[in-house]
Order: structure tokens, then C-alpha cells, then sequence
């Protein structure tokens, strides 16, 4: 029986056709392959495909990762060494120890290029303290004019602005609004009679003049101290009593402040603040007080500062004292009154 050549012909093509399918997914698995190869090559060596070099960019990238991690860790050494010396000496103390080591029977291993950095460190550190330093403390020791001999009996008061005199307050609608406390002119014109009167704020002037010129015009507080009279300590604004050019024996400090930083404290009186409250008599209250320490000629402040530092209420203890004194008065006058009256009965 002869072959059908149809069915031949299909058999052949057939055969033909998976040939070439067959050729076709081997080629396809070693370009798979390779193309895995030049992956996995660039991956790790940097490389692109067809290059047998470490990409450029990539060393580049390398080196300034090491050059950026060698400055950051050497930085961090730099700021550790020299932050030890700052908080463990003092400028003058770190100069002597330099000093001390350069010597031959003090030296060690390395002392040379040691005293060589430290001296270095101490000569910018000291400049860089002065500098500081006219920042950070008054214009001057003398923050007030020389008193005249004949009046240097007269007591100083030094009073604070804020919560003491006045009282601000912000809000978004309005800004920043300003109320003068009940009996704070009365106060300033009652105390100018027995006091050489200084506000002493850590304001500026300019917040601390305007207010001032309204609450008073007549000048009776004779001399403004604004911030940049303040020292400047522990990130803080201290009053520095010390610097106002009067015996401290005869200087009151007057605050209601909470967070108001005086030096010395032993010269501070601080009083209730006063924020807005109505039918406040905090500042006429402590009137008969104030004069009390000018009548009295108390020789040092500082000690009636002490006798009332427990109490909370100043002007209500010290009309309690005095009642208790008017009290005692009473009693030994009566006393003297009945030992007059025997007398006289039994002539």
C-alpha cells in the first residue's frame, strides 16, 4: 500500500516545528542565564553589563561614605575630648595644668603634642569666654549713680514689673494687653516718701517704658533697670542686687514673680502674684510694712526679710505682730497704772 504524501508531508512539518520550538527554549535558557549572570556580576562587583571595571560611581560613592563617616566619628572624638576639659576645669584651672605638665619631671608619653592641643584649646576658649561674657553680665558693677554721703541712710526699693505692678495678657483676637493692678499708683507715690524707688525687670525697654510713663508720669521711681542689666546664669536672667551700687543692708527687693531669679535671695520679698483678680488690695496692704522698716530705722533688711520668710501672707502677719505688741503695751501700762494707784493709796 503506497504512502499517503499528504499525511507525510504534515509528518515532516510536524517534526520540523519541534525542531526549531526546541532550539528556541534553549536559546531563551542561555539568555535567561546570562542575563542572570550579568546581574548577579553587577550586584556585587559594580560592574555593567559587558564591563570588566568597578563602576566609577560606585567607588566614588565608597570613598565618600568613608570620608563622611571618618569626619563624623572624628568630630565626635574631637567634641567628647575637649568637652571633658570644658566641664571638668576651669580656663584658669586648665592653664595651670598645661602649664604643670610641660615641665620635664611632669611629662608622659605624648605630653608634648597633649600641652600643645590643650594650649591651643585654652587660648580659644579664653577668648571666646570674653566674649561671652559681654553679653552675659551688666554694662557695669555700678548699675546706679554714687549716693551722696548726706543720703545714704535712705533704704532702696527695687520693685519688679510683672505681677507686681501690672499684670499682660495675649490673646489671639486682641494681642498683647496690659492692666495696671489696684492701688499701684497709690503705692508708687506712698513708698516714694520713705524710699529711693528702682524697677529693676527682666523686660526690655522697650515693653518696660511705655508702661512706665503711664503709670508714672511724675517720675517718682527715679531709675529703670531693663534686661540687659540682668546676668545672665544658667540660661536664666538673674537680678544682681550686688551690682547696684548700695549697701546691701539698706536694699528690699519687692516680686511676684514665681519664676523671678534675684541674687542675694536673702534681700527678696516675694509676694502673691497678681493676675486680674478684682477688688485686689495687695499692694495698699503692704504699705504700713514698708513704712514700718523706714520708721523703725531697721539697720539691715535682710533680717526683717528672715523674721517673715515662713509667712505667706506678709501684710496680714505683720498687723497680727503689731496687734500682739499694742497688746503688751497695753498690759504693762496697766500694770504701771496700779502700781502708781497703791502707791498713792497707801500714803
Amino acid at each position: 500500500m503506497a504512502a499517503d504524501p499528504t499525511l507525510a508531508s504534515c509528518c515532516q512539518r510536524d517534526a520540523q516545528e519541534q525542531a526549531m520550538v526546541a532550539k528556541l527554549k534553549a536559546s531563551l535558557t542561555l539568555v535567561d542565564r546570562s542575563r542572570h549572570r550579568e546581574h548577579l556580576r553587577e550586584s556585587v562587583l559594580g560592574c555593567t553589563p559587558g564591563d570588566t571595571r568597578p563602576d566609577r560611581d560606585s567607588l566614588e560613592t565608597s570613598d565618600d561614605e568613608e570620608l563622611g563617616n571618618a569626619v563624623f566619628f572624628g568630630g565626635v572624638a574631637a567634641a567628647s575630648f575637649f568637652g571633658y576639659y570644658y566641664w571638668r576645669y576651669e580656663v584658669d584651672e586648665l592653664e595651670a595644668l598645661v602649664e604643670s605638665t610641660s615641665r620635664p619631671e611632669n611629662a608622659f608619653p605624648g605630653s608634648g603634642a597633649w600641652a600643645a592641643v590643650m594650649g591651643w584649646y585654652v587660648e580659644r576658649r579664653r577668648a571666646l569666654e570674653g566674649e561671652v561674657k559681654k553679653y552675659a553680665d551688666p554694662p557695669s558693677d555700678k548699675l546706679l549713680p554714687d549716693l551722696p554721703p548726706a543720703a545714704r541712710h535712705i533704704k532702696t526699693l527695687v520693685l519688679d514689673l510683672d505681677h507686681l505692678l501690672v499684670h499682660s495678657h495675649w490673646t489671639r483676637e486682641r494681642g498683647w494687653r496690659c492692666y495696671k493692678r489696684p492701688g499701684a499708683e497709690e503705692f508708687i507715690a506712698g513708698m516714694a516718701q520713705y524710699y529711693e524707688l528702682v524697677v529693676y525687670t527682666d523686660k526690655l525697654c522697650t515693653y518696660v517704658d511705655p508702661i512706665l510713663d503711664r503709670l508714672d508720669p511724675q517720675r517718682l521711681i527715679q531709675y529703670r533697670l531693663y534686661r540687659d542689666s540682668n546676668q545672665w546664669e544658667n540660661n536664666e536672667h538673674v537680678r544682681d542686687l550686688t551690682k547696684l551700687n548700695r549697701d546691701l543692708a539698706q536694699v528690699l527687693f519687692l516680686t511676684a514673680d514665681p519664676e523671678a531669679r534675684f541674687n542675694p535671695p536673702e534681700n527678696g520679698i516675694r509676694l502673691k502674684p497678681w493676675r486680674k483678680e478684682p477688688g485686689d488690695t495687695g499692694l495698699v496692704d503692704m504699705l504700713p510694712f514698708l513704712e514700718a522698716v523706714v520708721a523703725t530705722h531697721v539697720p539691715d533688711v535682710r533680717r526683717t526679710v528672715a523674721a517673715y520668710a515662713e509667712e505667706e501672707d506678709i501684710p496680714q502677719a505683720f498687723k497680727a505682730r503689731m496687734a500682739a505688741v499694742t497688746e503688751q503695751r497695753a498690759q504693762r501700762q496697766g500694770v504701771g497704772r496700779g502700781l502708781l494707784s497703791g502707791l498713792a493709796g497707801g500714803r
